[in-house]
């Protein structure tokens, strides 16, 4: 690796940190050219890391906050006016995991793509699976986990009570 290339690389993973309208520009304006598709007014906070960019299409007006985490490898779409609250993760791949005495990591990764709705509320510490489809106009409650499909108009409230 060139040191040019060391040098954008360490200036461009310095960027997710810049605080406040600056970093929300600088930002956008980055996302702009990496993203598939990238909507008017997306706001990105600082500390959120996007693997993957090109596979991914966020519509206008939404906004992803604070430490997430999006793995778009297997495709992601993000409808319009959709708020995605800090330390949700989207994960749209997963390991193979058959048992048949060949180690985990040896029998490779599935893609499965993500379609988040419009006008969706995605509480914080979210967790969505690869392979979900979340309609348009839910509310995903706080510590939720995501592993099926959400039909339209939903609010999906997880309880995680059960200590021992």
């Amino acid at each position: 690796m060139n040191i040019i290339h060391e040098i954008k690389e360490y200036l461009l993973s310095k960027m997710i940190d810049i605080p406040g309208e600056c970093g929300y520009r600088l930002r956008y304006r980055y996302y702009q050219l990496k993203l598939k598709h990238c909507g008017i007014n997306l706001v990105i906070s600082k500390g959120v890391v996007i693997s993957s960019p090109h596979t991914i299409s966020i519509d206008n007006h939404c906004r992803i906050n604070q430490d997430c985490h999006i793995r778009g490898e297997g495709g992601l779409h993000i409808g319009s006016h959709t708020m995605i609250a800090m330390n949700v993760i989207i994960i749209t791949s997963s390991h193979n995991h058959e048992l048949n005495g060949i180690s985990f990591d040896r029998q490779g990764i599935k893609y499965k793509p993500i379609n988040i709705g419009k006008n969706c509320w995605i509480g914080a510490n979210t967790v969505i699976l690869q392979g979900v489809d979340i309609g348009n106009n839910c509310v995903i409650a706080a510590g939720s986990i995501i592993t099926r499909n959400i039909p339209n108009n939903t609010i999906v409230i997880q309880r995680h009570e059960h200590i021992q």
